[in-house]
Protein backbone atom coordinates (compact mmCIF):
# COMPACT_ATOMS: atom_id res chain seq x y z
CA UNK A 1 0.00 0.00 0.00
CA UNK A 2 1.50 3.45 -0.92
CA UNK A 3 1.44 6.24 1.46
CA UNK A 4 -0.99 7.91 -0.50
CA UNK A 5 -3.70 5.58 1.16
CA UNK A 6 -2.75 6.73 4.64
CA UNK A 7 -1.55 10.55 4.29
CA UNK A 8 -2.86 13.43 1.97
CA UNK A 9 0.31 14.82 0.99
CA UNK A 10 -1.16 18.60 0.10
CA UNK A 11 -1.58 18.51 3.73
CA UNK A 12 1.78 17.56 5.26
CA UNK A 13 3.48 20.42 6.77
CA UNK A 14 6.99 18.94 5.90
CA UNK A 15 5.99 18.43 2.07
CA UNK A 16 4.70 21.90 1.88
CA UNK A 17 7.92 23.48 3.38
CA UNK A 18 10.38 21.43 0.49
CA UNK A 19 8.07 22.67 -2.30
CA UNK A 20 8.45 25.69 -1.04
CA UNK A 21 11.93 25.79 -0.80
CA UNK A 22 12.27 23.94 -4.65
CA UNK A 23 10.31 26.85 -5.80
CA UNK A 24 11.89 29.59 -4.39
CA UNK A 25 15.88 27.91 -5.14
CA UNK A 26 14.32 27.60 -8.67
CA UNK A 27 13.28 30.53 -9.47
CA UNK A 28 16.27 32.26 -7.94
CA UNK A 29 17.74 29.93 -10.58
CA UNK A 30 16.04 31.45 -13.15
CA UNK A 31 17.82 35.04 -12.72
CA UNK A 32 21.00 33.05 -13.50
CA UNK A 33 20.49 32.01 -16.67
CA UNK A 34 18.53 28.78 -16.20
CA UNK A 35 15.21 28.31 -18.17
CA UNK A 36 13.50 26.58 -15.49
CA UNK A 37 10.16 27.31 -17.57
CA UNK A 38 12.01 25.21 -19.90
CA UNK A 39 12.66 22.62 -18.41
CA UNK A 40 10.78 19.10 -18.07
CA UNK A 41 9.36 17.76 -14.51
CA UNK A 42 9.42 13.85 -13.71
CA UNK A 43 8.61 13.19 -10.13
CA UNK A 44 6.28 11.35 -8.43
CA UNK A 45 2.88 12.33 -8.27
CA UNK A 46 0.80 10.01 -6.19
CA UNK A 47 -2.51 10.42 -6.46
CA UNK A 48 -3.04 14.01 -5.76
CA UNK A 49 -0.29 15.39 -8.06
CA UNK A 50 0.62 18.32 -5.75
CA UNK A 51 4.02 18.91 -7.00
CA UNK A 52 2.84 19.14 -10.47
CA UNK A 53 0.30 21.67 -9.69
CA UNK A 54 2.15 24.10 -7.86
CA UNK A 55 5.65 23.86 -10.38
CA UNK A 56 3.11 24.27 -13.53
CA UNK A 57 1.69 27.59 -11.04
CA UNK A 58 4.75 29.31 -9.92
CA UNK A 59 8.14 28.18 -11.88
CA UNK A 60 5.71 27.67 -15.15
CA UNK A 61 6.62 24.34 -16.38
CA UNK A 62 4.41 22.98 -18.95
CA UNK A 63 6.14 19.60 -19.57
CA UNK A 64 5.28 17.22 -16.52
CA UNK A 65 5.85 13.58 -16.44
CA UNK A 66 4.65 11.58 -13.82
CA UNK A 67 6.01 8.20 -13.12
CA UNK A 68 4.30 6.31 -10.10
CA UNK A 69 5.35 2.56 -9.30
CA UNK A 70 2.18 1.63 -7.59
CA UNK A 71 0.04 -0.52 -10.10
CA UNK A 72 -3.34 2.55 -10.12
CA UNK A 73 -2.54 3.73 -13.48
CA UNK A 74 -6.82 4.15 -13.58
CA UNK A 75 -6.92 6.53 -10.51
CA UNK A 76 -3.66 8.24 -11.35
CA UNK A 77 -4.84 8.85 -14.53
CA UNK A 78 -8.33 9.81 -13.54
CA UNK A 79 -7.09 12.54 -11.12
CA UNK A 80 -4.45 13.96 -13.16
CA UNK A 81 -5.18 17.62 -12.90
CA UNK A 82 -3.82 18.80 -16.20
CA UNK A 83 -4.10 16.48 -19.18
CA UNK A 84 -0.90 17.20 -20.56
CA UNK A 85 0.71 15.75 -17.76
CA UNK A 86 2.16 12.40 -19.52
CA UNK A 87 1.81 9.21 -17.41
CA UNK A 88 3.92 6.07 -16.43
CA UNK A 89 3.45 3.17 -14.40
CA UNK A 90 6.32 1.33 -14.90
CA UNK A 91 7.71 -1.74 -12.74
CA UNK A 92 10.19 0.15 -11.55
CA UNK A 93 11.64 4.01 -11.58
CA UNK A 94 14.58 2.20 -13.04
CA UNK A 95 12.92 0.79 -16.08
CA UNK A 96 11.71 4.42 -17.16
CA UNK A 97 15.04 6.19 -16.65
CA UNK A 98 16.54 4.69 -19.67
CA UNK A 99 14.32 6.16 -21.87
CA UNK A 100 14.53 9.53 -20.72
CA UNK A 101 15.63 12.28 -23.60
CA UNK A 102 19.38 13.29 -22.87
CA UNK A 103 18.58 16.65 -25.07
CA UNK A 104 16.43 18.30 -22.78
CA UNK A 105 17.16 20.02 -19.35
CA UNK A 106 15.13 17.84 -16.59
CA UNK A 107 14.22 19.46 -12.88
CA UNK A 108 14.00 15.23 -11.31
CA UNK A 109 12.39 14.91 -7.83
CA UNK A 110 13.12 11.57 -6.35
CA UNK A 111 10.70 11.89 -3.53
CA UNK A 112 10.87 8.52 -2.30
CA UNK A 113 8.80 7.14 1.06
CA UNK A 114 10.63 4.44 2.13
CA UNK A 115 14.31 3.59 3.39
CA UNK A 116 17.80 4.15 1.47
CA UNK A 117 18.34 1.06 0.05
CA UNK A 118 20.48 0.00 -3.14
CA UNK A 119 16.93 0.86 -5.48
CA UNK A 120 17.45 4.12 -4.70
CA UNK A 121 20.95 4.62 -5.07
CA UNK A 122 20.94 2.44 -8.76
CA UNK A 123 18.29 5.27 -9.69
CA UNK A 124 20.39 7.84 -8.85
CA UNK A 125 23.05 6.75 -10.50
CA UNK A 126 21.14 5.62 -13.63
CA UNK A 127 20.29 9.65 -13.50
CA UNK A 128 23.19 11.38 -13.19
CA UNK A 129 24.68 9.17 -16.50
CA UNK A 130 21.64 10.06 -18.55
CA UNK A 131 20.46 13.27 -17.40
CA UNK A 132 21.98 16.41 -19.49
CA UNK A 133 24.70 19.09 -18.03
CA UNK A 134 22.65 21.84 -16.42
CA UNK A 135 19.21 19.59 -15.23
CA UNK A 136 18.45 19.45 -11.81
CA UNK A 137 18.13 16.50 -9.39
CA UNK A 138 17.02 15.93 -6.18
CA UNK A 139 16.00 12.91 -3.84
CA UNK A 140 14.26 12.74 -0.51
CA UNK A 141 14.36 9.55 1.65
CA UNK A 142 13.10 8.32 5.08
CA UNK A 143 16.73 8.49 7.25
CA UNK A 144 15.08 6.91 10.18
CA UNK A 145 17.66 4.60 12.00
CA UNK A 146 15.03 2.14 12.82
CA UNK A 147 14.64 1.47 9.02
CA UNK A 148 18.26 -0.16 9.08
CA UNK A 149 17.03 -3.35 10.69
CA UNK A 150 15.74 -3.89 6.79
CA UNK A 151 18.88 -3.79 5.68
CA UNK A 152 19.38 -6.79 7.56
CA UNK A 153 17.88 -10.31 6.48
CA UNK A 154 14.76 -10.71 8.88
CA UNK A 155 16.02 -14.11 9.97
CA UNK A 156 19.81 -13.38 10.54
CA UNK A 157 18.29 -10.32 12.35
CA UNK A 158 16.06 -12.52 14.62
CA UNK A 159 18.95 -14.77 15.83
CA UNK A 160 21.32 -11.86 16.74
CA UNK A 161 22.14 -10.60 20.08
CA UNK A 162 21.55 -6.62 20.64
CA UNK A 163 25.52 -5.92 20.29
CA UNK A 164 25.41 -7.85 17.00
CA UNK A 165 22.37 -6.33 15.70
CA UNK A 166 23.88 -2.72 16.12
CA UNK A 167 27.66 -3.94 14.56
CA UNK A 168 25.23 -6.02 11.32
CA UNK A 169 23.90 -2.43 10.95
CA UNK A 170 26.87 -0.97 10.54
CA UNK A 171 28.31 -3.27 8.20
CA UNK A 172 25.40 -3.50 5.75
CA UNK A 173 25.43 0.45 5.66
CA UNK A 174 29.34 0.25 5.08
CA UNK A 175 28.56 -1.78 2.15
CA UNK A 176 25.47 0.03 1.10
CA UNK A 177 27.06 3.81 1.15
CA UNK A 178 30.61 3.28 2.42
CA UNK A 179 32.48 3.50 -1.48
CA UNK A 180 30.79 6.82 -1.90
CA UNK A 181 32.05 8.68 1.88
CA UNK A 182 35.87 9.45 2.15
CA UNK A 183 35.19 8.91 5.82
CA UNK A 184 34.62 6.08 7.77
CA UNK A 185 31.25 5.19 8.71
CA UNK A 186 30.86 5.15 12.30
CA UNK A 187 27.80 3.91 15.00
CA UNK A 188 27.25 7.42 16.27
CA UNK A 189 26.69 8.00 12.23
CA UNK A 190 23.39 5.55 12.37
CA UNK A 191 21.84 7.81 15.86
CA UNK A 192 18.90 9.69 15.08
CA UNK A 193 20.34 13.34 14.46
CA UNK A 194 23.25 12.00 12.18
CA UNK A 195 21.72 9.73 9.92
CA UNK A 196 20.06 12.37 7.82
CA UNK A 197 23.64 14.28 7.82
CA UNK A 198 25.55 10.72 6.65
CA UNK A 199 22.65 10.31 3.63
CA UNK A 200 23.76 14.11 2.24
CA UNK A 201 27.07 13.34 2.54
Amino acid sequence: MGSYDSINYLLRPSKQIERKIFIETLLRLSKLDYHINEYTYLGMGSIHYADFILFHKYLMIDELICVEEDEIPNRMEFNKPYDFIKLHCPKSIGDYISSLDENKPFFVWLDYDNYLSENELSDTRSLIHKLKPGSILTLTIQADPINLNKLVDQNEWNNLSYEDKGRRKLERVRELIGKYLSDEIMPVDLGFNNLPKLYSK
